[in-house]
């Protein structure tokens, strides 16, 4: 994975709401993957990639979504481990905020914002991100274009 491309895409696996609702039955659920989705940032901004692992499936893909290309990026939670180590280990100091967070079934899409860190470029980029979750684990992620939020 170019680690160039990094940012945009970890700081955007929270995105994608296109006016979608959940049922009211669906309350419990939303939290907890609500919550799943908000770990995973934390650890991504604490820069845990133990953490981070811990939220996936062991079978967990990241795939980057550019036009009518999907880019698998990672495959597994030992590439996803060996990437995550690789990128935060030239100092990337950039952090991500969820703005927008919807969950419809298993999936949640939310609009992530990342402010970038020292050295880091130099304005503040969106993107939308979309997650599959089995049992709890994020199973596969798509993430879209940066965009100037």
């Amino acid at each position: 994975m170019a680690r160039r491309n990094m940012p945009r895409l970890f700081a955007l696996c929270g995105m994608l709401v296109l006016s979608l609702h959940s049922a009211c039955s669906q309350a419990p659920r939303e939290a907890s993957l609500f919550a799943q989705t908000g770990r995973f940032v934390a650890a991504y901004n604490a820069r845990d990639v133990e953490a981070m692992i811990k939220i996936v499936t062991e079978d967990v893909r990241w795939l980057s979504v550019a036009g009518a290309t999907i880019q698998t990026e990672t495959s597994g939670r030992t590439e996803l481990d060996s990437a995550m180590t690789g990128y935060f280990s030239v100092g990337i100091r950039a952090r991500s905020e969820m703005r927008i967070l919807r969950q419809h079934g298993n999936y949640v899409f939310r609009v992530e914002e990342v402010m970038p860190g020292a050295g880091g470029e130099s304005k503040n980029q969106c993107g939308v991100v979309v997650c599959e979750f089995e049992k709890a684990l994020i199973k596969n992620a798509w993430y879209y274009p940066a965009y100037a939020c």
